[in-house]
């Protein structure tokens, strides 16, 4: 048969069944020695395609990311089923795949490009596998589209630098417990799963199961002193704030989604905290020379010039030279509620509260007027807007509607800019 092949070491090897050196060692159970030979045969075509490259005299040149799929898995599409705890997958962490405990979430990568990267080094900053794609678009020389939610990693990789600041939130719903591993901590084992979010954010991680509102705590963990997640330091009252940013960004960067309901989803968006004094009815604004073939993450680019602006439109990208433009700065929430915004352009755009991308108007646009509505608690929200200008006449118009059902344009008292400028997205 086409998959019966198996190296002989595979072949011929075997283990300790009862864990009984007095007793003869049995072969390895035949889903075992399959698995094995799936990574040895994906191990040797990465070593064809190197070698592929070096005859190519491409190698020197060439960024090769390996990695790899989340946490180990408790399942076979054989009729033996398969378990992780024969090799341990899940290394020194607890959980395997479909939990976000650490041995669910954590991925080994790898990354050659000789020259540009020093050898050997390793980066512990995390960081996930949405950030690749502004990842390679750095190394292209192009901006990331604003639509990612990633950010570059070449500043960490090339040790030239320092990256953006980047949260990692995974959130994940499915039915069963954690699997009752003798490795696991007695806490983790058979632990319900449910609706799980786990967040990455000033050097700690968070994480919370079976979670029935968005008012529950965080476990939160020092992953890196800890990593099998032993000691929970949410009970430290000193990381009360931090209790409180956790519960707050989690809200702040993601998007209810009517196909996959979380208990959470009613929660208003807390409001953010301005820097300094806000100067209502402005934004900072900024116009950028060049084209780009989607809308991009502004972030990255220098802009041609920079200035106040006292609503959003595409009155200051006449010049042929000119691109594109970001406005950044804060909406003001006047009570809690649904408010929907509303974008139309010529070329595109991307509308950002927070980091909640509210409006992407870029990826299959129509050019029809585009809306995204979120539900905001009272007060101040950052806010960042990204516009591509086509060729032609420039359009650009953001609106918005408020709890009570009222229209109007996103200028005035609905707006403000910190005395400080404030950055592309917060």
């Amino acid at each position: 048969a086409m998959d019966a092949w198996m190296d002989q070491s595979v072949a011929t090897a075997t283990w300790d069944h009862d864990k009984n050196p007095a007793t003869p060692e049995v072969p390895w159970p035949d889903v075992q020695k399959r698995y094995v030979t799936s990574v040895q045969r994906i191990d040797a075509a990465v070593g064809d395609l190197t070698q592929l490259l070096k005859e190519l005299a491409l190698d020197d040149n060439t960024l090769v990311v390996f990695t790899s799929d989340n946490g180990p898995s408790q399942e076979s599409y054989l009729k033996e089923p398969f378990d992780p705890t024969f090799f341990a997958g899940y290394g020194a962490f607890d959980g395997i795949k479909r939990d976000t405990l650490e041995g669910g979430v954590r991925e080994p990568t790898f990354v050659r490009w000789p020259g540009h990267l020093p050898a050997g080094s390793v980066d512990h900053t995390p960081s996930g596998m949405w950030d690749w794609l502004a990842t390679f678009a750095d190394a292209a020389g192009l901006p990331a589209p604003a639509a990612s939610d990633g950010v570059s990693l070449l500043p960490v990789l090339t040790a030239k630098g320092r990256r953006p600041t980047s949260p990692v939130y995974i959130e994940y719903q499915v039915q069963g417990k954690t699997p009752n591993y003798a490795e696991f901590l007695p806490g983790h084992r058979s632990r319900q799963r449910g609706q799980m979010q786990t967040i990455v954010t000033d050097g700690y991680v968070g994480v919370r199961y079976d979670i029935k509102s968005a008012a529950d705590d965080f476990e939160i963990f020092d992953v890196e002193k800890d990593p099998q997640q032993s000691r929970n330091l949410a009970t430290d009252p000193a990381l009360a704030p931090l209790q409180a940013r956790m519960k707050a960004q989690v809200l702040q960067m993601r998007r209810p989604d009517a196909s996959a309901k979380r208990p959470y989803d009613a929660a208003p968006i807390p409001a953010g905290e301005p820097d300094g004094n806000l100067l209502e009815g402005k934004l900072d604004a900024a116009v950028y020379a060049g084209s780009w073939p989607w809308v991009p993450d502004f972030r990255s680019l220098r802009p041609a010039s920079s200035f106040v602006a006292r609503r959003i439109d595409a009155s200051q990208c006449a010049a042929k030279d000119i691109g594109g433009a970001a406005f950044t700065g804060w909406f003001h929430a006047e009570t809690e509620g649904d408010y929907t915004f509303h974008l139309k352009s010529d070329g595109g755009a991307a509308l950002f509260l927070h980091r909640a991308r509210v409006i992407d108007d870029d990826f299959g646009r129509t050019g029809d007027e585009t809306s995204g509505t979120l539900r905001l608690a009272a007060g101040w929200h950052p806010l960042s807007l990204f516009y591509r200008g086509a060729l032609g006449a420039r359009s650009l118009a953001a609106e918005f509607t408020n709890p009570a059902g009222v229209r109007s344009p996103l200028e005035g008292r609905a707006i403000a800019k910190s005395e400080a400028p404030a950055p592309i997205r917060q």
